[in-house]
């Protein structure tokens, strides 16, 4: 079974639209928060990645939208990992409320591994890479 990493957001009062719904823009966000959160988990933390002038981008961005959030919602974002190449990856993450799994949205995010000072693609480090292979959903 693939494990699945889970970043409980804390909605905050800006993140809502006058309708009192969390703004679209705003789930674009969670998604950095909650990929940022799985990074830092790993052996290879953002500080590390710098300092080895590496950096993740993004190639691909989709969300599809299925219930609305509201201020009094709890919600996490479950990630996990859909494809890793050598330098290039898929993710799938989901917001869903912890308690009862109900699912808000679904998103799918792609990208890729770079020098920072080239902007050339290169390949992730390899306990990076073992680190992520445990979050690997089967085909």
């Amino acid at each position: 079974m693939t494990n699945v990493f889970e970043y409980r957001l804390s909605p905050q009062y800006y993140d809502f639209d006058p309708s009192s719904l969390v703004h679209n823009a705003t789930y674009v966000r969670w998604l950095e928060d909650a990929r940022t959160a799985f990074q830092q988990t790993s052996p290879w933390p953002t500080e590390r990645l710098h300092a080895a002038d590496l950096t993740a981008v993004l190639t691909r961005t989709e969300i599809v939208y299925k219930l609305p959030i509201r201020l009094e919602d709890a919600v996490s974002v479950r990630l996990w990992m859909t494809h890793l190449g050598k330098s290039a990856w898929s993710v799938a993450l989901r917001f869903v409320c912890p308690e009862t799994g109900k699912e808000y949205a679904k998103a799918e995010q792609s990208g890729c591994y770079i020098f920072r000072s080239t902007g050339k693609p290169t390949a992730m480090p390899v306990d990076f890479v073992d680190y992520c292979r445990t979050y690997l959903a089967p085909n």
